[in-house]
């Protein structure tokens, strides 16, 4: 992603004093380029709600941290709760590794 604050610094400082409108557009395309980046990330984000998590965590009766993704079920929640994520992301990237690159 380019550094569209070096740029704009660049681009205004080039500009004569006399042309304050050119450094308005300048500075007006510049931060319509970076909303457009902002927005096709935006687009690509799910919507935060019941029924959208990737992981469950049951901890009674039984234990077990199932992963909606990969479909993934492990029985020993603790050691997922301390950071033993190895397996998840291991199932991730064989499900979907060909596909997220």
């Amino acid at each position: 992603m380019p550094d569209y604050a070096s740029i704009l610094k660049r681009s205004i400082e080039t500009l004569p004093e006399k042309t304050p409108d050119m450094r308005q557009a300048v500075y007006e395309r510049a931060r319509e380029e970076q909303e457009q980046e902002k927005a096709k990330v935006e687009a690509t984000k799910k919507e935060i709600g019941w029924g959208n998590q990737s992981r469950s965590y049951v901890f009674q009766p039984y234990t077990m941290v199932n992963d909606h993704r990969t479909e993934l079920k492990v029985t020993d929640v603790q050691k997922v709760m301390d950071g033993d994520l190895d397996q998840f992301i291991y199932a991730y990237l064989k499900r979907y590794g060909s596909q997220a690159a």
